[in-house]
C-alpha cells in the first residue's frame, strides 16, 4: 500500500525505519601485506561490503579485482569470498602505521518495532527494534534566515534504547556524528518502496547514557 493511502486508513500500524551510514575508523588494526599485490594490504572486514572508504576524509575509489588495486593508488576492493577489505592507500604503505586516517564505511539499520508476522527485513538487512514509539520525533518546518528565506526542516532529536547495552561498545569504535541518516515511514506490510521519506539529512552530536543514546539530527542544507 502506498504511503498516501495510508493517511486515509484509520489507526494505521505505522513502522519507522531509521537508516545511518555509520564511520568505522579502521586504520588501528593489524593489516596484512599481500605477497604478491604488495601494494594491496587487507583485513577481515565482520561488518560486510563496505558503503564506501575514506583515506583522511577523501573518498577511496572501489575497484573489482587485486590487479586494478594494486594498480591505483587511493583505491579498495572487497573480496566477498573471504569477507576481507582490501585498500591501497596513496603512499602504498601500511594502512595500520599510523600515517592516515581509514574508515570504512556501512549502514545500520533501526525501526521501532518487530512484528512477529511480517518482519522489517529489507534488502536482506534485519532492522534492530530500538526506537521507543514514545520518543519518536515530530516534524518541525521554520523558515529561517539562515537559508535565505528557504524552509528549514528539523527533527531535533533521536533516541535509540539501549537498555542491552548494544551501543556501549560501539560508541568507542564507530563514528555516528555527522553521518548520512534517512528516516522513513510506512505500516506493517509494505514494500520498502511503499515508505515514505520524512527526513534525508545527517546526524549531529551523540549522548549516551545506560538506557538510551540521543542522536541529534541536522538540516543537509547545513553542510553543503
Amino acid at each position: 500500500m502506498a504511503f498516501s493511502d495510508s493517511l486515509d486508513t484509520a489507526r494505521p500500524d505505522w513502522i519507522y525505519l531509521l537508516e545511518i551510514e555509520v564511520g568505522h575508523r579502521i586504520d588501528g588494526d593489524t593489516w596484512i601485506q599481500h605477497g604478491t599485490y604488495t601494494n594491496c594490504w587487507y583485513i577481515t572486514h565482520g561488518e560486510g561490503k563496505p558503503s564506501k572508504v575514506e583515506e583522511d576524509g577523501s573518498a577511496l575509489t572501489e575497484q573489482s579485482g587485486w590487479v586494478d588495486t594494486n594498480n591505483n593508488p587511493g583505491s579498495w576492493y572487497w573480496g566477498s569470498a573471504s569477507s576481507i577489505l582490501v585498500v591501497h592507500v596513496a603512499d602504498s604503505g601500511d594502512p595500520g602505521d599510523g600515517g592516515q586516517t581509514i574508515l570504512s564505511f556501512f549502514w545500520e539499520y533501526f525501526c521501532n518495532k518487530q512484528p512477529e508476522s511480517n518482519q522489517v527485513i529489507f534488502n536482506s538487512a534485519w532492522y534492530l527494534p530500538y526506537l521507543n514509539d514514545d520518543e519518536i520525533p515530530p516534524i518541525d518546518f521554520e523558515t529561517t534566515g539562515y537559508h535565505e528565506g528557504g524552509t528549514r526542516q528539523s527533527f531535533g532529536s533521536v533516541k535509540l534504547i539501549n537498555a542491552d547495552g548494544y551501543f556501549d561498545t560501539r560508541l568507542t569504535d564507530y563514528i555516528y556524528e555527522a553521518k548520512k541518516l534517512l528516516w522513513k515511514v510506512g505500516r506493517v506490510g509494505d514494500s520498502y518502496a511503499d515508505f515514505a521519506v520524512l527526513w534525508r539529512g545527517w546526524t549531529g552530536s551523540v549522548g549516551w547514557s545506560d538506557e538510551e543514546i540521543e542522536i541529534t539530527i541536522e538540516d543537509m542544507r547545513k553542510f553543503f
